[in-house]
């Protein structure tokens, strides 16, 4: 889509004076509920803040508010949003703004936000720092340009591979991957053929850049999840990091973006330009490190991939509000040491691992 508000969300508010945040990616209509594979964030119920306080107590807030003031006559909502306490949600808000960026400004939105994110906040750990895979899995490509440099593997395959504890330059660049439905998964979906118009992606924007994007391209599979025939809407993007004991998350996405530069923005000169409204939730194991309260434990958390062979499991969403911490301790060197833990984040991916080109 070019240029348009293709954010999908839910400001809740209920009669016992709490709220709630609801980031999704389904559109209000009733098939893209009932047939397609889509996914939901929650906040959680949000109690009000003790005493009201006109500035932003915590980072989820701040980004809140930020994204909200770029609507019109949003004073109201946005007064109302600041009465509640958003200080224990898990996760960071990676949104867009139409709009043309310079400066500092341009680290706030777009792919330029997530670069800043993944830079200042996620650390890659032993398991994930090797033979990792970035796999952006959406519903709808855009002109994405002539060369691969021009875009995907530029400036937005630079922002992907960013983290705190190693350059874009070094050995630990992770395999990039699409994962995009084919025409026999489209043929054989629940809606058929129809499923197409949910799945745009131009001739001519596919003529042009063919020739770079077919070897990142991988097919929909989803018979673990169950949802093989149900196309996705989902748009997800995460680095993966498959070894023998399970599949590593060194950090997950769950967006409205799909691939293109209208969605996540592209540099032109000097200043950084996006044409859509996009929201989406960034989640990663440090984010879950302070869960323990106990000043004489530290916690090592990893993120886990937890898709099941189960071809006919029982509905749910992906709903990362209900996303658990396993805690195992493990005793200290010396009698009375210090007290380690090891937790694991499990997020259930939508797609089945291995990819399949």
């Amino acid at each position: 889509m070019l240029g348009t508000h293709h954010t999908k969300a839910m400001l809740l508010f209920y009669s016992d004076n709490t709220m709630q945040i609801v980031i999704h990616t389904a559109n209000m209509i009733e098939r893209d509920w009932r047939n397609k594979t889509q996914a939901v964030f929650k906040t959680g119920r949000l109690s009000k803040k003790p005493q009201p306080t006109p500035l932003a107590t915590c980072a989820f807030e701040r980004d809140l508010l930020d994204y909200l003031q770029n609507y019109k006559n949003h004073s109201e909502i946005t007064n109302r949003i600041s009465q509640y306490d958003f200080t224990r949600v898990r996760g960071v808000l990676i949104g867009s703004v139409p709009g043309k960026f310079s400066g500092p400004n341009k680290n706030k939105w777009g792919h330029l936000r997530l670069r800043a994110v993944l830079r200042q906040q996620v650390e890659l750990s032993k398991e994930c720092t090797h033979g990792s895979k970035i796999i952006c899995q959406i519903s709808s490509v855009g002109s994405l340009g002539k060369d691969s440099q021009d875009w995907l593997r530029g400036e937005f395959e630079a922002s992907l591979n960013t983290h705190r504890n190693s350059n874009y330059m070094s050995s630990n660049k992770a395999d990039l991957c699409v994962i995009y439905p084919t025409a026999e998964n489209v043929r054989t979906s629940y809606d058929g053929w129809s499923m197409g118009g949910s799945l745009p992606f131009r001739t001519t924007s596919y003529n042009k850049q063919a020739h770079y994007f077919n070897p990142l391209l991988h097919s929909w599979q989803a018979v673990k999840s169950g949802r093989e025939r149900a196309m996705p809407h989902i748009k997800t993007f995460a680095r993966v990091t498959s070894r023998d004991d399970g599949d590593y998350l060194s950090w997950f996405l769950l967006t409205s973006a799909n691939l293109s530069k209208p969605a996540w923005g592209e540099m032109k000169g000097t200043e950084f330009s996006i044409q859509s409204y996009e929201l989406g939730v960034l989640i990663f194991p440090g984010l879950f490190e302070d869960l323990n309260e106990s000043e004489e434990e530290s916690l090592q958390v990893f993120m886990m991939n937890t898709t099941l062979d189960d071809p006919y499991p029982e509905p749910r969403c992906l709903e990362l509000e209900s996303t658990s911490v396993n805690t195992g301790k493990e005793a200290g060197v010396e009698s009375g040491g210090p007290q380690h833990g090891v937790g694991v984040v499990t997020v259930r991916l939508p797609y089945d691992l291995p990819l399949k080109r």
